[in-house]
């Protein structure tokens, strides 16, 4: 949550009387001294680990979305049944508009890390064959016969 003391700042809040916590069982949160315990240390690790990321992630989302880079699809599949089901709200990367980026924004992307990241989303859609296969093997799924990806239709109704 974030701190009280600073608004850009996070800590760690414990609901009193919740049965995630008992004075008597488990390990201790805090030692004698007061100090947080090394098991209280290594989860705050693990928490601050995961605000970090996520806020990369933020970032990142941030600076495709400026440049324009997020493309929105929506994926078709269809059963052995017949029946077709449609996957909304799924985005990519607009590979044109990458591809014709200035240099600015590509040398910005490049120092920010964030080019090897969109190549690995490029290529993540591939797996989708793969998950299909999987989905396959189990006897008790409905199979899957044919995958489309398309680029989203715009359903605003304003």
């Amino acid at each position: 949550m974030t701190s009280p003391k600073d608004e850009k700042a996070y800590t760690i809040g414990i609901v009193d009387g919740g049965d995630d916590f008992s004075e008597k069982t488990g390990e201790a949160l805090f030692e004698d001294d007061g100090k947080p315990s090394a098991a209280t240390q290594r989860r705050v690790q693990i928490l601050e680990a995961d605000v970090k990321k996520d806020i990369q992630t933020a970032q990142f989302s941030t600076i495709l979305d400026q440049m324009g880079l997020f493309k929105p699809i929506d994926m078709n599949i269809r059963f052995l049944s017949g029946e077709v089901q449609k996957l909304k709200g799924l985005h990519t990367i607009d590979e044109d508009k990458l591809l014709n980026l200035s240099v600015e924004d590509l040398d910005k992307l490049r120092k920010e890390g964030y080019l090897m990241p969109i190549y690995a989303m490029l290529v993540s859609i591939m797996q989708v064959n793969k998950l299909i296969n999987l989905s396959n093997e189990v006897v008790d799924r409905a199979q899957i016969v044919e995958v489309k990806m398309e680029a989203a239709k715009n359903t605003d109704d304003a």
